[in-house]
């Protein structure tokens, strides 16, 4: 979420509209989870259910590594676009 957030403030400058671009996106993608979540184990918004059941079998699924990763890559990837287009501006400035 914080990685979103950035990756919005360095695309618009207006705050609320910031909070809204964010909002609308997790609800998106919840949305997503909730429609196609027995096809797609691997979504982030999958995790916290991956975490339920880890919790009940004391044994880590396989999807939450992959609903982790894929977590951690698109936390990357918005942040390094955010730093990216941030870069972009100074020059163009």
């Amino acid at each position: 979420m914080i990685s979103l957030t950035i990756f919005y403030n360095t695309v618009v400058k207006i705050p609320g509209l910031v909070l809204t671009l964010s909002v609308v996106t997790i609800m998106g993608m919840s949305a997503i989870n909730q429609i196609f979540g027995h096809h797609m184990s691997w979504f982030p918004n999958s995790i916290s259910g991956h975490i339920t059941e880890m919790l009940m079998v004391n044994k880590i699924p396989g999807a939450l590594w992959a609903a982790a990763s894929i977590t951690i890559i698109l936390s990357v990837v918005l942040l390094i676009a955010s730093n990216f287009m941030l870069k972009t501006k100074e020059m163009a400035d």
